[in-house]
């Protein structure tokens, strides 16, 4: 598995892009990546799924998993998800961006505007 690396920072957000697809053959890379951010002092981690073209349940699971995780250090994890992508299509029609924040870009997730 290889890991995934954490991209650009501010002193209260981290992004950590997610590669191209998020399944059960990812799923592990994914959940590690994201619980390494549970020591730093950003009190937002972003989930870039902008480059992500296909999630499974495995995948959703795992984001929702590590929601919880992040939350429970009081960090809160935001997805950033292109609109028209298949993630975002797919988070809106399951009704999981009522439980997982989804934003349009990296820009957005990071100040939390729509």
């Amino acid at each position: 598995m290889a890991d995934i690396p954490c991209s650009r920072s501010e002193p209260e957000s981290l992004v950590v892009p997610m590669p191209g697809q998020v399944d059960i053959a990812t799923a592990e890379s994914v959940r590690q990546s994201l619980l390494t951010t549970r020591h730093s002092v950003a009190s937002v981690v972003v989930a870039d799924l902008t480059s992500t073209d296909y999630c499974d349940s495995t995948g959703f699971r795992t984001l929702a998993e590590m929601h919880r995780a992040l939350a429970a250090k009081g960090k809160e994890l935001r997805l950033a998800a292109t609109p028209a992508g298949a993630v975002a299509r797919t988070l809106a029609l399951l009704e999981l961006d009522q439980v997982l924040p989804a934003y349009r870009n990296v820009d957005a997730a990071m100040s939390g505007s729509e």
